[in-house]
């Protein structure tokens, strides 16, 4: 049996419904480019830019205005100081030509944030491996590995996880 979204996902180059869940964080992996509207199926110029899924894929993602103001609000008017910026995608309905279709809405992460989000994600895979502790020191070399920037051991804290002077329990 093939699922219909797995198809979708693997098809389309484009960060769209089906290929990015709500509330989903994507990291910016390029400065984008702004496509002429001659170049577009829309009529109007697009701002596209790369970024990478949380399981690893890369998918071309056309901003909505909305998003771009946020973005830059947060991460500076150079779309090249975004490059390695996290956004957490939001799903939001609009009325469009009597329908309603899906767009994609994107927020900035704050560092904090997404690396507390990391580390949350990082205890489940272990917890999913069969482990119930870890050293201090195996747990700050696999945050680093994970691109965790914030001290980990903190961080283990504030996902409510008990930490003893050697080891931290998941």
């Amino acid at each position: 049996m093939v699922k219909v979204d797995e198809i979708i996902k693997k098809a389309s180059s484009f960060l769209k419904v089906g290929v990015v869940k709500d509330g989903e964080i994507v990291e910016i992996v390029d400065e984008g480019e702004l496509i002429p509207a001659e170049k577009t199926r829309f009529g109007r110029d697009v701002f596209r830019i790369r970024v990478r899924l949380e399981n690893g894929e890369e998918k071309l993602w056309n901003m909505n205005i909305s998003t771009i103001n946020r973005l830059a609000r947060a991460y500076g008017n150079d779309t090249r100081n975004w490059v390695g910026k996290k956004v957490k995608i939001k799903y939001r309905e609009v009325e469009l030509d009597d329908r309603t279709v899906i767009t994609l809405d994107g927020y900035p992460v704050k560092e904090e944030d997404a690396d507390l989000e990391e580390m949350r994600k990082l205890v489940e895979a272990l917890r999913k491996s069969g482990m119930t502790t870890i050293s201090k020191k195996e747990l700050v070399n696999v945050a680093k590995l994970r691109g965790i920037r914030k001290n980990p051991i903190e961080l283990a804290k504030k996902l409510g996880l008990k930490v003893t002077e050697t080891h931290v329990e998941l």
